[in-house]
């Protein structure tokens, strides 16, 4: 009877407790129910444990302690609450009175998603979608940075190149000079002075000064962007004209980037754009001009067209090298050009 009695007794306690907690005054009834929850919680009651969790994360009826809310929510979701094992989650993620760990933190969400919790499952979505925008958005940024570095490494050779066939130039240029100032000396005559009577030599030309070379040259570049340019065949190719978009890179240099084109070259009918530069103006109205073709598209024609192209347009995919060069001079409004012994006439 006695054991009985006692037994009966200890089973009464939290309800004799809670009787007495309800009649204390409304503003000790959340101290009140942490120390009943707190009471439960360490008799191993998970609902409990994790009341006392969300009150030290909150500070309700008691100190906010994140330490003291993890270790609670800890043994709770040892007891399988899925709300604590979710919490647990995001303490791990967020570092909330423990050391950050997302491993950690995605594998509690699962466990808690595996017992119901429909917020972990949510969670868990959103993670996945956070990881694939910023695989997303990682890819984006290395794609952009090589992208960058390979039309940097064109610019450094196409300058190298264009360096390199200058200087190729020169010399050339210097050898003719040379060879030709040797011809001239062997071939002199050798003949006895005399007297001679005084021609009137012609009257030099006017030498122009660094500032009238300038405005000339300015002159000759603006005439060649400002204009639409055709040839016998319609709007020009590879000079301003309704085929490309053309830009003033400088004082001296014009630079055109072209639509679409087509062409029939043997039996093939040639889809392909092109770049060129107009450069190295003169105040005699001589300048260069250099392009590039990148052919888009080849197939079959049933036409014949000519059986090589007077540009230098090859049947063959891709960017084409090396550069093509013309030097070309306006000449009363209209720009003639010379290729390979071909001659090209632009009118506006």
């Amino acid at each position: 009877m006695k054991l009985f009695s006692l037994l009966g007794l200890s089973r009464l306690i939290p309800v004799l407790m809670l009787c007495v907690f309800a009649s204390l005054p409304l503003h000790a009834e959340e101290f009140n129910q942490f120390k009943l929850d707190l009471m439960l919680a360490k008799r191993g009651d998970p609902g409990a444990q994790f009341y006392v969790a969300t009150a030290y994360e909150e500070g309700r009826g008691v100190k906010k302690d994140l330490k003291q809310a993890f270790e609670w929510f800890s043994k709770a979701a040892k007891n399988k609450h899925n709300g604590a094992q979710f919490k647990l989650g995001e303490f791990y993620e967020h570092g909330w009175g423990v050391k950050k760990d997302q491993a950690r933190a995605e594998a509690w969400y699962r466990t808690a998603e595996k017992n119901g919790s429909r917020l972990a499952g949510k969670r868990l979505a959103q993670i996945k979608a956070e990881k694939q925008a910023a695989l997303k958005a990682k890819s984006s940024k290395e794609a952009a940075a090589a992208r960058k570095k390979r039309l940097e490494q064109e610019r450094k050779q196409r300058q190298a190149r264009e360096r390199r066939l200058a200087a190729e130039k020169a010399r050339r240029e210097k050898k003719a000079r040379e060879a030709k100032a040797r011809k001239v000396k062997a071939k002199a005559p050798v003949t006895v002075a005399s007297v001679k009577p005084a021609v009137r030599s012609k009257p030099k030309a006017k030498k122009l000064s660094p500032a009238e070379k300038a405005a000339l040259i300015g002159k000759h570049a603006k005439a060649v962007f400002s204009r639409k340019w055709y040839d016998a065949q319609g709007a020009a190719s590879v000079l301003p004209s309704s085929l490309n978009n053309c830009l003033e890179s400088s004082d001296n240099e014009i630079v055109c980037f072209s639509k679409e084109q087509r062409k029939i070259i043997a039996h093939s009918e040639v889809a392909f754009t092109s770049k060129s530069i107009m450069k190295d103006f003169k105040p005699n109205g001589d300048f260069t001009l250099s392009y590039y073709f990148n052919v888009l598209d080849i197939s079959d024609s049933p036409e014949a067209g000519v059986s090589q192209d007077p540009l230098g347009l090859r049947v063959e995919k891709g960017w084409q090298e090396p550069e093509q060069k013309m030097a070309c001079a306006i000449k009363k409004q209209k720009i003639q050009c010379k290729k390979s012994g071909n001659s090209f006439i632009y009118h506006p």
